[in-house]
């Protein structure tokens, strides 16, 4: 079979993606195939991407990308689809400071804008690699609710399947797969 993989920030087009991974086809979701994320939001998204380099955390993400086209609930979507989940920290972290981290984002813009950069020229000095630990701390979500979340905003189960853990006894009493 084919893996379907979740969207992916740094990765995904606005479509879906065939992908080789170790040597098997794959498909990556692509960021538009989300519930309620235009092909605008995701051009931003990609635009930003090319300009900044890879997103290297959530923050970075929120400094680059134009924060009125790309909002709230765009981010809070693709959070939940998986599309931030390899810069660091758990899904329920990036949700509980994903707020502090559009206020940081969009007040770099504006000091950009306005030319208050620091004496390097960068409006933000920061390494990335410890912007996760600017993350609230969250419990990770259970896995049934990863899962519901998946599933409400892609209408499909990208890290698992809700039944995967019954394989077994389904294979037992089931006459097909």
């Amino acid at each position: 079979g084919v893996e379907v993989m979740a969207p992916d920030v740094n990765e995904s087009g606005v479509d879906f993606t065939p992908l080789y991974k170790h040597g098997k086809g794959a498909i990556r979701f692509g960021l538009a195939a989300a519930k309620g994320i235009g092909e605008k939001a995701v051009e931003h998204i990609i635009t930003a991407r090319e300009k900044a380099g890879r997103f290297q955390s959530l923050f970075h993400f929120c400094e680059n990308v134009d924060l009125r086209a790309v909002n709230k609930q765009v981010v809070e979507t693709l959070i939940k689809a998986g599309a931030f989940d390899k810069l660091g920290g758990n899904r329920a972290q990036l949700i509980t400071g994903l707020e502090r981290a559009i206020q940081i984002g969009s007040s770099l813009q504006s000091d950009k804008q306005s030319g208050q950069m620091n004496f390097l020229g960068q409006a933000h000095s920061s390494d990335y690699f410890k912007d996760t630990q600017q993350l609230p701390d969250a419990s990770p979500w259970p896995e049934a609710q990863m899962l519901a979340f998946e599933k409400e905003v892609l209408g499909f189960y990208v890290t698992s399947n809700p039944l995967s853990r019954y394989a077994e006894t389904i294979s037992i009493y089931s006459t097909v797969n």
